[in-house]
């Protein structure tokens, strides 16, 4: 009797990691050497450069079970063709890219990582508001490019103590009522 884990990899199909061109150009052995610690040493991983051929991107992925991806938009059509997909799973923040109802509709997992940039991201939203409360763009612009050294603007600067910030974050695809 085989193993259920090895019954497992004889039955599963292809990882395939891919995406467009930018978040493709780095090394991807953090990402195989994760999927083969659980799925074992001998699987099977494409790696594949999305350079805008969707005929060619059905055919490296309509066999697959797995999808790791960024950015690739997964609509119904694409989402249809494949057939064997189980779950794709997502290095990025958000699940925009990816129709979860026809991936639900398919019985297709769609997931993100558990952590990608929280703190990166939340710390740039903050820098973001600091700079343009303190016009760091217009400073800049005033001292690089037009080399004016001057700090007269013709709207006043707020102190942070003064103003009044609000956060907002776009709800939850998975749960409506946040």
């Amino acid at each position: 009797h085989l193993s259920l884990r090895r019954q497992r990899q004889m039955c599963i199909r292809d990882r395939v990691i891919t995406d467009t061109e930018e978040p493709m150009d780095r090394d991807l052995d953090f990402e195989k050497k994760l999927i083969r610690n659980q799925l074992g040493i001998n699987t099977k991983i494409v790696t594949y450069v999305y350079h805008g051929n969707r005929e060619e991107l059905i055919d490296v992925i309509h066999d697959a079970d797995g999808i790791l991806t960024s950015y690739l938009n997964f609509d119904a059509e694409l989402l249809e063709k494949c057939s064997h997909l189980k779950t794709i799973s997502i290095e990025a923040t958000g699940y925009n890219n990816i129709n979860l109802q026809v991936a639900t509709n398919l019985n297709i997992g769609v997931s993100v990582i558990q952590e990608y940039c929280t703190e990166e991201v939340s710390d740039f939203v903050v820098f973001s508001m600091m700079a343009m409360n303190k016009q760091l763009k217009y400073f800049i612009n005033q001292s690089d490019v037009k080399k004016l050294y001057t700090f007269k603007i013709g709207k006043s600067i707020r102190r942070l103590s003064d103003s009044t910030c609000l956060l907002y974050t776009s709800p939850s695809p998975r749960d409506p009522k946040t």
